[in-house]
């Protein structure tokens, strides 16, 4: 090896020696970065899983309540029909009344069955993410416990990126 290439090797083998906390820092700040990214994604399904949850309690309610209300309408439509049976040729106000009710249930039960497909819908929908579909109160609790584990590495992960941040200003300032 001649003088000059040796001068050269030992030259960039000072370089590495100098450079190698920086890579290092940098490796790290990436890994830290990219781990950060992964845990909000994360944390995002989660919390659109939790959306989720809620929507469908929030339509399940909605059906019961649609569903006492077509009760409701198809008991009154039934009332009437046996009333113009029992009376008779009906008069021109008994065939309305009787008419705007099974309108009226037919509607409802129309908006009952469309809720109901929404509901399914939105189950099999929650059933692809991690949280179960049976007992909506048990994965509301489970997808609880993950945000708050998701939301503690998000804070963890954060803290570690700023401290990782710091250590780079400091190696830069020598």
């Amino acid at each position: 090896m001649s003088d000059t290439s040796l001068k050269i090797q030992v030259l960039l083998d000072t370089v590495d020696r100098l450079t190698a906390p920086f890579n290092a820092a940098l490796g790290a700040s990436k890994r830290l970065d990219a781990g950060l990214s992964q845990t909000r994604a994360e944390l995002k399904k989660i919390n659109d899983a939790m959306r989720m949850v809620d929507g469908i309690k929030r339509n399940e309610q909605a059906l019961k309540e649609l569903g006492t209300s077509f009760g409701m309408a198809q008991a009154k439509a039934q009332q009437l029909a046996k009333e113009l049976r029992a009376v008779g040729p009906p008069t021109e106000a008994q065939t309305k009344a009787f008419a705007k009710a099974r309108e009226e249930a037919a509607k409802l039960k129309d908006r009952y069955e469309s809720l109901r497909a929404e509901i399914v819908q939105q189950k099999d929908k929650l059933a692809q993410t991690a949280a179960g579909t049976r007992d909506l109160e048990l994965a509301d609790r489970k997808l609880a416990v993950a945000q708050a584990q998701a939301k503690r590495a998000v804070n963890e992960q954060t803290a570690a990126l700023a401290k990782q941040a710091e250590t780079q200003k400091k190696l830069k300032a020598i």
